[in-house]
């Protein structure tokens, strides 16, 4: 089978897609702000060709500024900050953002956090075929420079210094120096120059500058003449799935129970890796915890810190058992912004398989978070990166980019974004380490406020083991909360469906629309305008490249009502996925282009209990749907009066939202995860049964509680409406799968 694999990775890197990378003189422009400003248009020196590669590169006299949004003249263009605002202390700071496969374009503007002075440059560049590795470097001298090592022949380079205008207009140096200016000539004024270079092979490539000596900052991208993943040497630790739920936000320490399952039940002899996070400013937390087990199997401590703010944990299970799919996590005494990650892999040892640790002793403040380096002993580790912040919920708070890195400054291709959350701070990342040695792994944050962040790392090392999946699946489960009407979040990929469900009613928070860097735009079910329930929406073939770097914006019709948003990507789908034919017999229920919903119902009680879920018609929520074809995965969710659904009870169902044990719409105000969020696959075109369970007994004594007063499970219950979709999986379970999966990065 791994010689099999092998030469199905050969043929694939022989029939690669070449690219030939050239530069595109008409549109290059400088835009020089002399007045601070949060951003005005640009208009450029002529229209950039649609198809093209556009580069805007913006030094920035203060520093500390981020960017929120960088937008064109084209409604349909995306542009990707590629790498993070790139600060000389709070002298000088440069960024650059890239819009691939661009549309045309006549203006760009960008909208930073708060007023700076500022020039900005637009370059353009044809042929490029994904986009590689990135770089940043600061100093202080007369030339500043930046390296950055290519990863296959004739790829470029493109990179920006910045500088202060009284330190002159950049001149050339290494490379072609396309553009340079700045806004005037004192140490109040910013400068750029705008370079590129190539090599025939790959290797080192540098771009510099001429300055009169003073700080700089720069930073870099790698523009690839292919568009073929980097591959992975054999046994390649591969990515199998990763779910990321959201945090229970009540403001008071009232739950401390976690559970919730991982989107399909673990491969045998396979990794699983997962990340916690909560609250310690009452001090009353350590690292410890009384249990955290996946389906009774016990998790193995990694490393840990605790900054008397929020306590960071990694754990794992190496050479699990089949099946394992509920994780339940134990906290000796209540808390809230309780967080938990988790990814699974293949091909990486079951017994000895630790090969370092590393982890930040304290709180610390972005942009750049590093664990501390991890010494590796053998080739072809696998190196697990996990994070997390103080989970401050304020929008000065919200991360406006992530960038992962392989070192300090160095964004390698051998690097995987797993996810992140935007407002509420895990991330995870990890590394193919090819050769053993030191490493330090980071991931660069950038917030107008800063927020104190625990950072942990773990290597494993490689071996022929474990469990390949196989069919359709969910690569990744992530959950965002927008707290804007207009959102940007990472969506990193590597399958060929996306589904993002939303679960509130439209007249509380309506997702209007969600587009990505990749031109991928999700259809709702239904339609935006007009919905009457909790949304889906869906991309069949999806368009997955530079998964890195995609980002996508979710527009929504307002944020007072949390809204969360499960966002799956899925691969094994038919390019086709939707299926427009399932039905219902639900009575009251109706079904419609694929899109089956409840109606408003209500729950004929409120559950018995708030710290259990336990199964009973009159308090469960249910709606059946029946595909009209053989396999697929059913989605759904489910918005409610007073919450939580806490768990699912229906065959094959998989309950995708957190449940924070004892806590409930009535004792905390609006959770997070309240609301219900499921997944059925199905092997047959048989009716599927969506259960949810529930545990809102506070809601019907809350000032008593649940076991006092009149007691629980009264009438009338809770009000719900659900909607469900199924999608249809490929011919023979798999055969759209991409080939990211046979180079190490998932499928």
């Amino acid at each position: 089978m791994k010689l099999m694999r092998l030469i199905f990775v050969l043929c694939i890197l022989c029939v690669s897609s070449w690219a030939s990378i050239s530069y595109v003189s008409a549109s290059h422009t400088l835009c020089a702000q002399a007045t601070a400003s949060t951003g005005v248009a640009c208009t450029l020196g002529a229209a950039t060709t649609a198809g093209n590669t556009v580069k805007v590169a913006i030094s920035i006299k203060t520093a500390t500024r981020v960017l929120n949004n960088l937008v064109g003249s084209s409604g349909s263009a995306f542009f990707m900050q590629v790498t993070p605002v790139v600060p000389n202390g709070s002298t000088i700071g440069v960024v650059v953002a890239i819009c691939f496969n661009c549309p045309s374009l006549t203006t760009v503007t960008p909208t930073f956090s708060a007023t700076t002075v500022y020039e900005l440059d637009v370059k353009e560049y044809s042929g490029a075929a994904a986009l590689g590795a990135w770089a940043q470097a600061t100093g202080s001298s007369t030339t500043p420079s930046i390296s950055l090592t290519t990863s296959d022949s004739n790829n470029w380079i493109l990179a920006d210094t910045a500088n202060l205008g009284s330190t002159g207009i950049p001149t050339a140096g290494t490379g072609n120096l396309r553009d340079a200016g700045r806004t005037g000539s004192t140490s109040s004024d910013a400068a750029i120059g705008s370079c590129d270079n190539t090599v025939a092979s790959p290797g080192s490539v540098t771009c510099s500058t001429v300055i009169t000596s003073g700080a700089w900052a720069a930073a870099a991208i790698e523009l690839r003449s292919v568009s073929t993943p980097i591959s992975c040497a054999s046994p390649c630790p591969t990515l199998v799935q990763y779910k990321q739920w959201g945090s229970n936000d009540g403001g008071s320490p009232e739950a401390a129970q976690f559970k919730g399952s991982i989107d399909q039940p673990t491969g045998a002899n396979n990794l699983l890796i997962c990340g916690t996070g909560f609250d310690n400013t009452d001090g009353s937390h350590s690292s410890a915890f009384s249990s955290f087990t996946i389906d009774g199997t016990s998790f193995t401590a990694g490393p840990t810190s605790n900054d008397g703010t929020r306590v960071l944990g990694l754990y794992y299970i190496a050479g699990i058992t089949a099946g394992k799919q509920n994780i339940d996590f134990e906290l000796t005494a209540t808390t809230f912004n309780i967080q938990v990650w988790c990814a699974e892999f293949y091909d990486v040892a079951t017994s000895t398989s630790v090969d370092g640790t590393s982890t930040s002793a304290s709180g610390i403040t972005g942009p750049l978070i590093q664990p501390g380096a991890i010494t590796t002993t053998v080739d072809n580790d696998l190196v697990v990166v996990m994070g997390v912040n103080d989970a401050t919920l304020s929008a000065a708070h919200t991360t406006t980019a992530y960038s992962p890195a392989s070192a300090a400054g160095v964004g390698s291709t051998s690097l995987t974004l797993l996810g992140d959350t935007r407002r509420f701070g895990p991330f995870a990342s990890f590394i193919n380490q090819t050769t053993h040695g030191s490493i330090n792994p980071a991931m660069y944050v950038d917030q107008a406020t800063k927020d104190t962040w625990g950072i942990g790392a773990i290597a494993f090392k490689a071996a022929s083991a474990g469990t390949a999946p196989t069919g359709m699946r969910i690569i990744r489960d992530i959950t965002e909360i927008p707290n804007a009407t207009t959102y940007r979040i990472d969506a990193p990929c590597s399958g060929n469906l996306r589904v993002s469900t939303g679960s509130t009613q439209p007249s509380q928070a309506k997702i209007n629309s969600i587009v990505d860097a990749s031109g991928n735009s999700d259809s709702c079910l239904g339609t935006c305008s007009g919905a009457s329930g909790p949304q889906i929406l869906h991309t069949d073939n999806a368009v997955c490249n530079n998964s890195n770097y995609r980002q996508a914006t979710i527009s929504m019709s307002g944020v007072g009502v949390v809204d969360p948003i499960h966002i799956y990507d899925v691969s094994g789908a038919n390019s086709t996925a939707l299926d427009t034919g399932s039905t219902t017999s639900t009575s009251g229920a109706s079904a419609s282009g694929g899109l089956v919903t409840s109606g408003s119902q209500t729950q004929a009680h409120y559950a018995v209990s708030s710290v259990a879920c336990n199964n009973s018609a009159n308090s469960n929520s249910q709606l059946n749907i029946t595909p009209s074809t053989a396999s697929g995965i059913i989605f759904g969710t489910e918005n409610n009066g007073q919450g939580p659904e806490a768990c699912t009870f229906g065959t094959n169902n998989v309950a995708d939202m957190g449940w924070f044990g004892g806590e409930d719409d009535a004792c905390c105000g609006t959770l997070d995860s309240s609301s219900g969020y499921l997944h059925i696959p199905y092997s047959s075109a048989a009716q599927q049964n969506a259960i949810f369970g529930w545990a809102n007994c506070l809601a019907d004594t809350p000032t008593t509680g649940c076991a006092s007063g009149t007691g629980p499970g009264n009438a009338p219950g809770s009000s719900y409406f659900m909607s469900l979709a199924a999608f249809q999986a490929a011919p023979s379970g798999g055969a759209a799968c991409t080939n990211r999966m046979l180079l190490g990065m998932g499928c």
